[in-house]
């Protein structure tokens, strides 16, 4: 049977031990900072990867105004995008690109670059373009959020037609005119 004296006596002795106690408020403590780490480590690698698309389109898109790459094919051109982008796995099975041709700027303006949402349309076409035309270049490739608990979102969550609900959409556009190479 339980002595009530006992019972007041081994809580009382409870109460007044205080060894494993840092143990506990390191274990209360560690989460939210670990989740802090690994969020801020995710959103570095998306930047990153966002960072590197940009440079990616750019040299791309700089083979094409140049007159380098005139008849650059889709499968071409993500091989060219995916050899300098980092922190994307399968880049080349996920990256969709579209290369659009404009006589002036003016028509680059009227044209629909964009869904009603805002995003970018990205069709896996690509038109061939000549001297002094002006080109739009775009890139689209989902990464994947591997801290996906601890990492906001940084897209609309309307967007996710596009990207699974564990990936990040990211977006990189070059509007340029091509130079004279006739």
């Amino acid at each position: 049977m339980f002595n009530l004296t006992t019972g007041r006596h081994l809580i009382s002795r409870l109460r007044k031990d205080r060894r494993g106690t840092a143990a506990i408020e390191f274990a209360f403590v560690i989460l939210p900072i670990a989740a802090l780490l690994l969020g801020t480590v995710q959103l570095g690698v998306i930047f990153f990867a966002n960072q590197t698309l940009d440079e990616a389109v750019f040299r791309a898109a700089r083979e094409i105004k140049t007159g380098n790459s005139q008849t650059v094919t889709t499968a071409e051109l993500r091989s060219s995008i995916c050899r300098n982008v980092f922190f994307v796995p399968d880049c080349e099975d996920n990256l969709d690109v579209t290369v659009q041709t404009f006589d002036t700027l003016a028509d680059v303006q009227a044209a629909e670059l964009f869904d009603s949402r805002g995003f970018p349309i990205i069709n896996n076409t690509i038109e061939s373009s000549g001297a002094n035309d002006v080109i739009v270049v775009g890139a689209a490739v989902d990464i994947p959020i591997v801290f996906a608990p601890v990492t906001p979102s940084l897209s609309d969550e309307s967007d996710r037609s596009s990207s699974s609900e564990n990936s990040q959409r990211l977006f990189a556009h070059m509007i340029f005119q091509n130079e004279n190479f006739d």
